[in-house]
């Protein structure tokens, strides 16, 4: 996300669209943001995927932490552990929402799980007629 966000900054363009993991923006990835947006015509477009929202029943498993490459196990079994998991990821992507909201960034949540161009080509006749 980082790499991007600096190659971004060095652009010499008006506008750009621009793709970026939400993994993990820390601070210095939405400092990077913000300049960015100052240059450029920003589009967020978060990338879902059902299976990251819900933990399914498969009793204890083990997983992998994609940033420190940390192997845990954790009981999917328990209705408290997947409702854990479920509100963490809840609390992400509104998070991350709130970035672009205070940065005054349009964003369209799109789902890997469904189509997906009729939904852009809506939000993007509609940001243009927001801008006329």
């Amino acid at each position: 996300m980082l790499l991007a966000l600096r190659r971004l900054q060095r652009l010499a363009v008006d506008r750009a669209a621009a793709r970026g993991e939400d993994e993990s923006f820390h601070a210095r990835s939405v400092r990077r943001l913000e300049q960015a947006n100052r240059r450029h015509d920003l589009v967020a477009l978060p990338i879902e995927d059902p299976r990251e929202q819900a933990l399914p029943d498969l009793g204890i498993i083990a997983i992998e932490d994609a940033e420190s490459g940390e192997m845990i196990e954790i009981d999917s079994g328990n209705p408290a552990v997947r409702e854990n998991f479920s509100k963490l990821a809840q609390v992400r992507a509104e998070q991350l929402q709130k970035i672009f909201n205070r940065e005054a960034i349009d964003s369209l949540r799109v789902s890997t799980d469904r189509p997906y161009v009729a939904d852009l080509m809506a939000f993007f006749k509609n940001r243009v007629r927001k801008r006329s």
